[in-house]
């Protein structure tokens, strides 16, 4: 409970992460204990803060366990990847890197892993780039988590309480987000309302003659 409460609780402080739609301690399979449900961006470009306040939330989970419990587990392993690839492509591919430069070194799936477009030097620089944006994310989860302890074990216990918690739960127990909405959260959030409370359409209405002429054509169904 406490590790999806940290990536809820983490992605509700920051205003760049994807919207917290559900938290879930409903384990699914045998990788997945619970989930923490966002709503990506329809278009995926993504600036260097938004990259930054979700690989935060990514590693939300894992502070919290270390905020906690002063330990962490290996729950955090599927995060890990991910930010690490994040933390990467920030780094290889997007030009992100004051000390590595506006450069993109594009993977070739079919060449060589021995084969890479830069020299040893760069390489290093590299990894060190990654791991300083890795630790820095971590620093910042763990710092939110320990400013917000008493929100923190207020989500989780809801959670253990109710199993799936929903928006307006997580409002009601986080109160609301620390800064003014967007117009694409609120974009989010209605339009999932909608698409799951819109009623299913109706069959138009039969006199005791038969049904009612359509309004227009109705097109020929093909023969199959």
């Amino acid at each position: 409970a406490f590790h999806e409460a940290g990536h809820a609780l983490v992605g509700w402080l920051l205003e760049h992460a994807d919207p917290v739609m559900k938290v879930s301690i409903v384990p699914r399979g045998k990788a997945a204990l619970g989930y923490s449900q966002s709503l990506p961006k329809e278009t995926p470009l993504y600036t260097g803060d938004q990259l930054a306040d979700m690989m935060c939330m990514a590693l939300g989970g894992r502070a919290a366990e270390d905020v906690v419990f002063n330990e962490v587990s290996s729950g955090a392993q599927n995060d890990l990847e991910r930010v690490t690839n994040m933390a990467h492509s920030q780094v290889t591919l997007y030009g992100m890197s004051e000390a590595v430069g506006p450069l993109s070194f594009a993977s070739d799936e079919e060449s060589s892993k021995l084969y890479r477009p830069y020299s040893e030097k760069t390489a290093r620089l590299i990894d060190d780039e990654v791991t300083s944006i890795i630790s820095t994310s971590y620093a910042r989860a763990l710092s939110l988590l320990s400013e917000n302890e008493v929100q923190l074990h207020a989500l989780a216990e809801a959670l253990l309480k109710r199993e799936v918690i929903g928006t307006d739960e997580l409002r009601e127990v986080l109160g609301e987000r620390p800064f003014k909405k967007s117009v694409d959260w609120d974009q989010f959030i209605n339009a999932s309302w909608k698409r799951s409370a819109k009623p299913p359409a109706k069959p138009p209405a039969e006199s005791a003659e038969g049904p009612a002429a359509p309004d227009e054509p109705v097109p020929a169904v093909p023969a199959v």
